[in-house]
């Protein structure tokens, strides 16, 4: 952290200045200090992901001896007491290269998506994204679909993807950025049946899993105020006229998106959607996708999945 802060104090200072002279001609001292500030920036993220991978090391020595010692429930209630755990949950971050190729920098919480995506294929295994291809991504969390669905697509194809957590969105940008994937289209926005601004619940001090955050309300966890589009202005904005696969995962407001999206389910080929009883019905969420012309073809337990394609 403190590492991150005199970063970005730097950045804000004299080598943040545009490497311009006043009548436009470009200045070389500028140039080469934002060339430094670059070099930089990618020197203090490796310096904060090796500090990162040594602490944790050191934490689950730690947590092991402690559980020896006085047990789990006494270790966890302790390090709780400590802010420790709330710290780690927060503000740890590990950088890994997926099984494809890419790289994700991502919290302790975020591995139960990683194995969702890339273990289970929950949104599909290979040979279901083509090159070529569109992909929209609702609840793009920190972009390991993202990341899955445009390594597939590959630059031909378009990735457009929606999420409206601050801190989701930050490590999102940060790992399409890191993977350099120019056919990815970032919104910062939740998604429902209509426009304006909404409440997001986020996870609470760290403790909660930001894996759950969402448009619907739960008991202790903060309020973020965001911006709420629906997928028809999105695609608008877009221009897209097609979309191949459409992946909904926004934690109890399917029904919501679903609503919001009657001509995007027009050009829709292929629907999966993650449904989170008993704030979204399944029942309701098949009839309403088999009346607008698809076929149900899975449904999956753990986490519950529907996925759906369009009728020949």
């Amino acid at each position: 952290m403190i590492v991150r802060a005199v970063a970005r104090s730097l950045k804000n200072g004299r080598f943040a200045q545009r490497a311009r002279l006043p009548c436009g001609r470009r200045d070389p001292r500028r140039m080469a200090a934002q060339g430094m500030m670059i070099s930089y920036d990618g020197l203090v993220e490796k310096i904060s992901l090796w500090l990162f991978s040594a602490i944790d090391g050191i934490w689950l020595m730690l947590r092991g001896a402690g559980t020896a010692l006085i047990g789990k429930e006494r270790t966890d209630g302790l390090t709780g007491r400590l802010g420790i755990r709330r710290f780690k949950n927060r503000y740890w971050r590990h950088r890994t290269t997926l099984p494809d190729g890419s790289r994700l920098v991502y919290r302790p919480f975020d591995k139960c998506v990683i194995d969702e995506i890339h273990k289970k294929k929950a949104y599909g295994g290979e040979g279901v994204f083509l090159p070529g291809q569109t992909v929209v991504d609702l609840g793009g969390h920190i972009g390991i679909f993202t990341l899955y669905a445009a390594r597939r697509v590959g630059p031909q194809g378009r990735v457009v993807v929606c999420e409206p957590g601050v801190e989701n969105l930050a490590l999102l940008r940060k790992n399409v950025e890191l993977n350099r994937f120019g056919q990815v289209s970032i919104h910062s926005c939740a998604v429902a049946d209509r426009a304006g601004e909404a409440y997001f619940f986020t996870a609470a001090n760290g403790v909660d899993n930001p894996v759950t955050d969402s448009l619907i309300g739960g008991a202790g966890r903060r309020r973020e105020r965001v911006s709420v589009r629906t997928l028809d202005d999105i695609l608008d904005e877009e221009r897209l006229d097609r979309i191949d696969h459409l992946k909904i995962d926004v934690e109890g407001a399917e029904g919501l998106v679903l609503k919001g999206a009657p001509r995007s389910l027009m050009i829709a080929s292929r629907i999966v959607i993650e449904v989170h009883a008993p704030a979204a019905d399944p029942k309701e969420i098949s009839a309403t996708l088999e009346g607008l012309g698809f076929q149900i073809i899975a449904l999956s337990d753990a986490p519950l999945v529907i996925e759906a394609r369009r009728r020949s």
